[in-house]
């Protein structure tokens, strides 16, 4: 019973989330810094008019690619939500080998667009920028991951 009411409140925590796409990280990086994403990475990068000319097309397109990315997440969260305490191995191991992918194609977007930032507005900017989008999906998964119990978690105490 414990564990159908977790997996019912957790739904419900997730549940805007996908029909706002990836609102939640909005959500969270808001609550933790005060801010909207575009203005910390903004602040962060403190780029000239000039710069910011370049930067942003490339900032928008990476933010349509990471939205979806993790959009992703959170179904597949949300999936391992409901089969919490019921999921047998095969359940187990599509979850956990499509979090890998996930994060796979995290990475994989985040070297295209660091190598794009680098050409349009230098290394020293791009590394910023590398720094700071990791930061804040770092912030935002641990944020997530803190409300989640462990496979198990439940069932010892």
């Amino acid at each position: 019973m414990k564990k159908t009411i977790l997996a019912l409140v957790m739904f419900m925590f997730f549940a805007p989330a996908f029909a706002q796409e990836s609102s939640d990280d909005i959500r969270i990086i808001q609550s933790i810094y005060g801010k909207e994403k575009r203005d910390l990475v903004g602040q962060f990068l403190a780029l000239s008019p000039e710069d910011l000319a370049k930067f942003a097309p490339i900032y928008d397109a990476y933010e349509v690619e990471r939205k979806e990315i993790a959009k992703q997440r959170l179904e597949n969260i949300a999936e391992y939500i409901l089969v919490y305490g019921t999921a047998d191995e095969k359940e187990i191991d599509k979850l956990t080998l499509n979090n890998l992918k996930l994060n796979s194609h995290s990475d994989k977007m985040m070297a295209k667009y660091y190598a794009k930032v680098k050409k349009a507005v230098g290394t020293k900017n791009a590394a910023k920028f590398f720094q700071i989008e990791n930061y804040l999906a770092l912030s935002v998964r641990m944020s997530i991951w803190d409300n989640i119990p462990f496979l198990d978690e439940l069932d010892n105490k």
